[in-house]
């Protein structure tokens, strides 16, 4: 393993956990803030779902959010992560720097129900993008 990088196990050491509900009807929720320090959009934020109560092949749209001028905006594309995926990366569009950030998660498909999902996040997790945002960690 390479000098600074993070293995899986240790994943729960380095990135926040969350323990979120997953709204129906495909509406969304949020974890806490974090303020994000790094000046570089194309630092890739991380997301990765330990568990669901949906169950283990499901999976989940996730997007980091910025603190704008006129309140909390998406600030990335959207990923997807699940129990059974690894983790997901992706850039910011560039309004996320230097900024609180958090976040936003949805289900995928529109369901009456909610569940109960829980893994980490990173906001800022120092690998830098490239046309892959699915790196293996």
């Amino acid at each position: 393993m390479a000098f600074g990088m993070i293995s899986k196990a240790d994943a729960k050491l380095y990135y926040m956990p969350f323990n979120l509900t997953v709204m129906p009807n495909s509406q969304a929720n949020y974890t806490g803030a974090r303020y994000r320090n790094t000046s570089d959009r194309r630092n890739n934020f991380k997301v990765g779902v330990g568990t669901s109560t949906e169950g283990y092949k499901t999976y989940y749209s996730f997007r980091l959010q910025a603190n704008k001028l006129f309140g909390w905006g998406d600030a990335s594309r959207v990923v997807t992560a699940g129990p059974y995926l690894d983790y997901a990366y992706s850039p910011s569009d560039g309004s996320a720097e230097k900024k609180s950030t958090r976040l936003k998660v949805a289900n995928t498909e529109r369901s009456s129900y909610s569940q109960q999902i829980s893994g980490w996040w990173d906001e800022a997790t120092g690998y830098i993008a490239t046309s892959d945002s699915r790196r293996p960690n």
